[in-house]
């Protein structure tokens, strides 16, 4: 498969998963298979979890899973939130240090690298 099939496909995926997030739940839409494919995205993946987890563990698993569900995505979570800002950091110093090598710029310092972290910064 070459890039721009690939990248075809990928922006079509976006596109679709996006469409069916806003529009599922519409009532103009309530006798297309909109509505399905919006609770297959997301509600059905929990629910398949639940029951399993019923089924496997009982109803104290079920308590242990909604107990989980709670602390992760319903109150203040700094386990989370350094989650975040984790994935933020490790792709700002992965496009420090790979991307940057690749522009073409032979004259530009190496301190031009922290310019868009400062600016965004002092916007702040």
């Amino acid at each position: 498969m070459d890039v721009i099939t690939f990248c075809s496909l990928y922006v079509a995926g976006i596109v679709f998963i996006i469409v069916v997030f806003l529009f599922g739940e519409l009532p103009l839409f309530a006798g297309t298979p909109l509505p399905y494919l919006q609770w297959l995205i997301s509600a059905a993946p929990c629910e398949a979890l639940c029951w399993a987890v019923t089924r496997t563990c009982g109803a104290r698993g079920a308590r242990a899973l909604d107990t989980a569900f709670a602390f992760c995505f319903q109150r203040y979570n700094p386990t989370l939130q350094l989650l975040y800002l984790g994935l933020v950091f490790c792709g700002y110093y992965i496009y420090c240090s790979e991307v940057f090598a690749l522009l073409p710029q032979p004259y530009a310092p190496l301190w031009h690298q922290c310019v868009p972290a400062a600016r965004l910064c002092s916007l702040c």
